[in-house]
């Protein structure tokens, strides 16, 4: 799907590392996951821009502090703090994704990283 939704061209196939044989789709030109990101990215900011509707929110360096529960007990919304302005607030909502920026990009004194690996905390 990412061929035809993103445009992206996945034209070689490579055998990595831990493979015993070729299965990784990848461009001939440019790093694969790199491409993909950048792929990916162009089309949620095309889904979250205005000219489409804004048919999805993108909140960055927000943490979900909670999720809204309705009375089945699905998750209808979540509530959420801004990590710099600290700006608070909840969004009800029939869909939620929750996407982390992978653990290594959060630098608050109480990360994961710094939970769970401090050694690394100097790299991140």
């Amino acid at each position: 799907w990412l061929r035809w939704r993103a445009n992206l061209t996945l034209d070689r196939i490579s055998q990595l590392g831990g493979h015993s044989f070729p299965r990784t789709h990848r461009p001939s030109s440019g790093m694969a996951g790199t491409e993909l990101v950048r792929a990916l990215q162009k089309q949620v900011e095309t889904y979250a821009s205005k000219e489409a509707g804004a048919q999805l929110v993108v909140m960055k360096r927000t943490r979900a502090t909670r999720l809204v529960l309705d009375d089945s007990g699905a998750v209808s919304g979540l509530e959420w703090r801004h990590t710099q302005t600290h700006e608070s607030g909840a969004i009800h909502t029939k869909n939620v994704v929750i996407a982390t920026g992978g653990y290594s990009n959060d630098h608050s004194e109480d990360s994961l990283l710094a939970r769970y690996r401090p050694d690394l905390v100097k790299f991140a």
